[in-house]
């Protein structure tokens, strides 16, 4: 039943396309081959290196989703988990990345979408001590609070900051690249986190990420607002 009202809710999204309508750009670039957008990619980066250093801080911060299946191994590893105490931690969590979305909202509107990315990666990492230092079950619910607020942070900003970056005729290019990217470091963080556990403890995962997400944020650090055009490098 869950996966049978999962399909109705996503056909019904779909459908929702069907009846939007695209607005029209007024800037755009002339028709071109696959493979000569594609070489255009260096060269949009080389032009702009705030753009490139934060492509840069979003695949290390999407390196570190490689932990989030091991949160709740290593925690039910820690306490015995019950269906009910399982129902709390995910609701727990869908609440922390919903209204956490919002609150992060909130804030982007009044200092831009770099102080979310970089707030956010800091609940993040909070997150990610708190399954490593916390011996307690309540720990364990900060931990999916921590974790869903940050990630919803992370999403958010990382989604639109691209858009606030050069013109509009390179918009899509810049989105496919910082997507396709970053993405790709997604999915080998994935099965690196999955090697690595075989071979080693569970918390070196979570340590590892820490060190993902500070790195990420020493990046995202010299990288200029492009909404208020100012540098803290």
């Amino acid at each position: 039943w869950t996966f049978l009202m999962a399909f109705v809710l996503t056909a019904l999204g779909l459908v929702a396309f069907l009846f939007m309508r695209e607005p029209d750009t007024y800037d755009r670039r002339l028709r071109s081959g696959l493979l000569s957008r594609l070489a255009d990619v260096p060269g949009l980066l080389r032009s702009d290196p705030d753009f490139s250093r934060f492509v840069v801080a979003r695949v290390f911060a999407t390196a570190a989703r490689g932990a989030l299946p091991f949160y709740i191994l290593y925690i039910g590893q820690q306490f015995e988990l019950s269906g009910t105490r399982l129902a709390v931690l995910t609701i727990l969590y869908t609440i922390a990345e919903s209204q956490g979305a919002l609150m992060w909202g909130l804030l982007s509107d009044r200092t831009g979408f770099r102080i979310v990315f970089l707030c956010s990666l800091g609940t993040w990492a909070l997150g990610n001590a708190a399954i490593l230092y916390g011996n307690s079950l309540g720990s364990s619910y900060a931990v999916f609070v921590l974790v869903g607020a940050g990630f919803a942070g992370f999403m958010l900003a990382s989604q639109n900051l691209v858009l606030e970056f050069g013109d509009q005729a390179d918009r899509p290019m810049r989105i496919a690249a910082t997507n396709g990217i970053s993405e790709f470091a997604g999915v080998l963080s994935f099965l690196a986190a999955g090697l690595l556990s075989d071979i080693a403890p569970l918390s070196w995962i979570f340590s590892a990420s820490i060190v993902l997400l500070v790195v990420a944020a020493g990046v995202m650090w010299t990288v200029r607002d492009p909404r208020a055009g100012t540098s803290f490098a």
